[in-house]
Parts: structure tokens; sequence; C-alpha cells
């Protein structure tokens, strides 16, 4: 409700809170309201006062730039400002005054405050109707107005004056993100500046359950209504290399002509997976996009398509020393320094893709470990000790009853319970 501007009825509502306890004898809850009310009230007394009018009043402004509009809000209660807020709209093909007067009706649609007066900095064609359909909601008469002098226009000013701060600000933010992209291009010696980079990576809980995923940064801000998540295919043991190259593959060549290409692709991993990167795109002719994998490695890592047992099996070796960024014909890897802005960015997207990937990844075995834990006699050992020896419950399924017994605390009739759940699951 403070948030809101409702700052009368709040303390109201306090105040009788505070009464009310104090007749229920609740001396602590009381005096616990009493410090809200004295915390609220002294935060109303720090309030700019910008009317003399005690009403309540929502002022917007408008700039363009280019073919983008900002629309810049402020919000009077009981004549003190009490907030404010931008809203930035890219790609603004109407009129302003469609363009507000389309934003107001959105805007109010919701469950806001609707004041007493709104302000704006320019007329809308459809004003009377608004007007009628606001009032009708707040239950009494609502006024728009248009200044040009007086008490309005200057609340209008500070308006607008904020909202060429605000485009401003957002100017340069996007100045330091075209100098962030510059600099990784010098960075990692790409062909063009990196506008759109796209990520992969492998999420691999064994066989048919792997995923592959796909995070998408535009303009060095990530791009979530692109980002995309592989379902594994390929029926063979787990290998890194055939999964990445079966993703690679189907995001650039089932796209179909006239896909959107990026200016980066970025592998999570070392150099199997960049090699495998770029013989996949050089395989659909495609060789004008950059490619580089970053990885965590020292020079006596085991190789990540080692799998199973035999990677188990492999020493503990000597402690990583740092990450890495591969690029094709680049005898040497670049080493990522601590700080810099283009390699604390390269990190960002890498921790990015990689949380995306395992947050499916978590999805899958929670799904795995459900289906396996509404089995009576299954709990979390034996569930664990069956995901261990056949790898996945896919191959649970497909083994027989007197396999499944094998296990050590499995049991006949406990393996055809698994089998016969297992197969009303899957049909």
């Amino acid at each position: 409700m403070f948030l809101e501007g409702r700052n009368k009825e709040l303390l109201v509502a306090l105040k009788a809170g505070m009464s009310q306890a104090s007749g229920a004898l609740e001396f602590e809850k009381a005096a616990n309201i009493r410090d809200q009310i004295k915390a609220i009230e002294s935060t109303l007394e720090e309030q700019k006062v910008v009317s003399h009018k005690k009403i309540d009043r929502d002022i917007f402004a408008h700039i363009t730039e280019g073919d983008a509009l900002l629309i810049q809000a402020l919000f009077i209660r009981d004549g003190r400002l009490s907030g404010a807020k931008d809203f930035f709209f890219r790609d603004q093909i109407l009129p302003a005054d469609e363009a507000i007067s389309s934003f107001i009706a959105q805007y109010y649609s919701g469950d806001r405050i609707i004041p007493d007066e709104i302000i704006l900095s320019v007329c809308i064609e459809d004003k009377d109707a608004t007007t009628d359909w606001l009032s009708e909601r707040k239950g009494r008469n609502i006024k728009f107005f248009y200044p040009i002098k007086g008490e309005r226009k200057k609340l209008l000013n500070m308006a607008e004056a904020n909202a060429k701060e605000a485009i401003r600000r957002r100017q340069d933010a996007f100045e330091d993100k075209q100098i962030l992209l510059d600099e990784l291009k010098k960075r990692l010696h790409l062909r063009k500046t990196p506008k759109t980079i796209e990520a992969f990576d492998i999420s691999n809980i064994g066989g048919k359950d792997a995923v592959g995923a796909m995070v998408v940064f535009e303009d060095a801000r990530p791009d979530k209504n692109r980002y995309r998540l592989y379902k594994i295919r390929m029926p063979e043991e787990p290998d890194d290399y055939g999964m990445m190259r079966e993703v690679l593959t189907r995001r650039y060549k089932e796209g179909g002509p006239g896909i959107s290409l990026p200016d980066l692709i970025l592998m999570d991993g070392g150099k199997g997976q960049l090699n495998i990167a770029v013989k996949v795109m050089s395989g659909l002719g495609i060789n004008d996009i950059d490619i580089a994998a970053i990885a965590k490695e020292n020079s006596e890592t085991p190789d990540r398509n080692i799998q199973g047992q035999a990677r188990e099996k492999m020493p503990r070796l000597a402690k990583e020393q740092g990450e890495r960024i591969y690029l094709p014909d680049v005898k040497s890897p670049i080493i990522l320094k601590e700080g810099a802005s283009p390699d604390l960015f390269i990190r960002k997207i890498r921790d990015e893709v990689h949380r995306f990937a395992i947050s499916y990844h978590k999805k899958l075995r929670g799904k795995i470990k459900s289906v396996l834990d509404e089995i009576p006699g299954i709990g979390k050992t034996k569930r664990n000790i069956l995901l261990k020896h056949f790898g996945s419950v896919e191959k649970i399924n497909e083994a027989a009853i007197e396999e499944i017994a094998k296990i050590p605390g499995i049991t006949t009739s406990l393996a055809e319970a698994i089998k016969s759940a297992l197969q009303q699951n899957n049909g």
C-alpha cells in the first residue's frame, strides 16, 4: 500500500490495528505497529512537496529518439512525489499520441491506483472515452490535463527532465555495451563485433536422457525468448562430442533457408568441442561465423569424452590452472584474466548456458526419481543403485526381471513390481 501511494489508507488501517492490539492488552504488538506508523510518517515528511494541492496525480512525459520512445511517469500522492518510473519501447512505429494513448489504456487496465488527475505531454485522440472509462473504474470523475503554464506545467517539466536523464542513461549503457563488445572482438581476434552470441553446453545424465542447451546474448544481454533445449536423440552410449555434433547440426541445419545466424558461437568445452563445431559448420557450408570454446583445464586434464568407469579410474590430477579460450587454427589458448571486462563477460555467458542446461538436467532427473520413488519398496539407496548399475530408467525397463533381481537388495517380487511400474509409465 505504501509503494502504491495509498498512505492515508495505510495509516488509518495501522492506527486501527494499534488500537485493537492495545485494547486486547497485546502491548508488544501495539508497540511494533506504533513504530511502523512513525517510520512511515517520517518517510512521508522527507518526500518532496511538489504541489500545494493535496491530491493524487500521475504525470506522463515522453521523449523520442530515432525509432525509440521513452515515457517517464511521476506519481504524486497528497501533493508529494511518491515515485517515478520510466517505460522504454524500441522500434516504435506509431505516432507519439497514438503510442501514449495505447500505453495509458494498458497501464490502467491492471490493479493500479487511478489518480484524480492525469497530466500528459501530448493530447490523446480518445481522451473522452478514456476519461469515462477511468472515472467509472475510480467511482468518481478524473481529469486529463495538457498544461502549457502553471503548477501542472511545472510538474510536466519535471517529468520531461527525468525523461531526458533516463534516455541519457540508456544511451550511456548502450555505448558501454558497444565498448564491451568491441573489446571482446579484439580480445578473441574475431572478424566482426559479436552483436549476437549463441552458446552451447551438454548436460548428461546417461544415454537418452542427455540434453543440449543453447542461450543467446543480443547486444551483451541475454535474450531468453530465444533460448533452446535439445533432447539428445542418439541411442549409443554417452559421447560428449557426438552429442554436441547432433545439437549443432539440429540448430543450424533444421532451421532451413533464411535461418538467423549469430556472429559468435561459444562452446563450453576444450579443443575437442571446438573442432566438432568447426567441422559441423564447415559441413553445413557456414564459414563466416566466429567460433570459440571456453574450458577449465590444465595440460593434464583427462579428455571429457572418456566416459563411465574409465573416467573414474583416471588418477586425480593437478589443480586446474584457470580458464582458457580456444580458437580455430590458433595453437595457444587465450588465458582469461581476473577483472577484465571482456573476460568477465565471456564467463557470464558460459555460466548462463551451464545454468540453463543443469536446470533442465535436474528437471529430467527429478522425473526419473519420481517414477522409481513411486514403487513400494524402492528407497533412495536402491534407486541410486539401480540407476548406477543400468545407467537410465530406459535400461532398467529393457532389462529382464532376472537381471534386475541380481541387484543387491532387489528381490524377484520387487523386480517384477519395478518392471510393471515402468511399463505402465511408458504406456
